[in-house]
């Protein structure tokens, strides 16, 4: 777990619901990587138990992403000092694989539901980014990932998209597979500072944007050369709208491909080679946290954009709502199952370079007495009631 990601976001939220709930509760990390202290420590003062899992004493598939951390799972599994009524595991590397085996042959977790959680795979992710398997270990992952969700006693889909996609994909999903959003962010997780800042956003109104804030992972998937296409098509347009505002990329870097190593530095070039953009006032925030991201979106003079080209139930459209930000986003995948119908058609667009161009226009001419907040399609309390109720029903 990491301070920022998807799937750390999702697992802290979830964790911290059930522990409110006086359910105990355990993070185990599979990872190899160093943890982030303050992450940690935030999750056991709310009652959370963070216990990050030895390397094993003998080779398991020397270095290989999906067995050996699955191999660290079996092994915690198998202490007697470790049962669980309920165990979670991501699709993602398919790290319930050997777990998961073994319940089916006979010998672990016989009193255990093992829940699989759709955030997407590794190849859904890839085709997402049209990046081709390039190893054998990406092969293996696939159908490893592709096991443990046939595998699971239970799937969880957060959006009706990623069950279908998968589907369409010719992945086998159990009987039992449950289509429930995931645990919205609170308040109550951000610092005493990053909370005094969203107050003093929140008795503001909204006034004039001054700033255009990509929102997500700097990769193809989250849609950042659709934002400058549409940029430039603004920009021939309305020349003087533009020439006031910053444009910033709020999101981690990420290779482009094998050749390219930085996604950030295709976009800064992209910008200074465009005779419309090159003179625009262009950041990259790539260092922050989850805090101080939320922090930053709340700003009234932002507009928010979240432009992927395919998506699950992003976090970053969560907070965007949760949060009271100004933003817009991409009609594709689960995105439209998050908001509110009578919002949808004021902040969702389809990922056309056009037809962003003529949104963002909409946006930059918005007058603040017409601005009204985004809301979820379901509000965060039923969210939480019925994921207590799903863990309850399948104790």
């Amino acid at each position: 777990i990491f301070p920022s990601g998807g799937i750390g976001y999702v697992l802290s939220e979830l964790a911290q619901l059930l522990a409110s709930e006086k359910a105990q509760v355990t993070i185990a990390y599979l990872g190899s990587g160093k943890l982030h202290e303050t992450l940690t420590k935030d999750l056991e003062n709310k009652g959370v138990s963070f216990v990050k899992l030895p390397e094993p004493d003998i080779p398991i598939a020397p270095g290989h992403v999906s067995l050996v951390g699955s191999y660290k799972a079996l092994l915690y599994l198998m202490n007697e000092e470790n049962q669980f009524d309920i165990v979670h595991f991501n699709d993602y590397l398919g790290h319930a694989i050997y777990p998961l085996y073994a319940k089916r042959q006979g010998w672990l977790l016989d009193k255990t539901k093992v829940v699989v959680t759709l955030h997407g795979t590794t190849m859904w992710s890839r085709l997402a980014n049209k990046q081709l398997p390039h190893t054998i270990d990406d092969i293996s992952v696939s159908w490893i990932e592709r096991e443990a969700i046939s595998a699971a006693d239970v799937v969880w889909a957060p959006s009706k998209f990623i069950a279908t996609s998968l589907l369409s994909e010719g992945v086998e999903l159990p009987e039992n597979v449950v289509v429930l959003k995931n645990a919205p962010p609170t308040l109550e997780h951000i610092s005493n500072k990053h909370r005094e800042l969203y107050g003093r956003r929140i008795e503001k109104s909204t006034s004039v944007i001054n700033e255009i804030v990509f929102f997500g992972r700097l990769e193809m998937r989250k849609g950042p050369l659709l934002l400058i296409e549409a940029l430039e098509q603004l920009s021939k347009k309305h020349r003087s709208m533009m020439k006031h505002i910053k444009v910033s990329f709020l999101g981690r870097d990420t290779p482009v491909d094998e050749w390219n190593p930085s996604y950030k530095e295709k976009i800064r070039q992209d910008f200074l080679s465009s005779t419309n953009l090159k003179n625009v006032n262009l950041s990259f925030l790539d260092n922050f946290d989850r805090d101080q991201a939320i922090s930053y979106i709340s700003d009234p003079h932002r507009l928010i954009v979240i432009p992927s080209l395919t998506e699950n139930l992003p976090g970053t459209v969560y907070e965007s709502i949760e949060f009271g930000a100004n933003f817009i986003a991409a009609d594709v995948g689960g995105i439209k199952e998050m908001i509110h119908a009578d919002d949808a058609d004021r902040c969702l667009f389809k990922p056309l370079p056009l037809t962003l161009a003529t949104k963002l226009y909409e946006k930059l001419s918005e007058k603040h007495e017409d601005y009204k907040e985004v809301r979820h399609a379901e509000t965060s309390t039923s969210i939480r009631s019925d994921i207590i109720a799903f863990h309850k029903q399948i104790h």
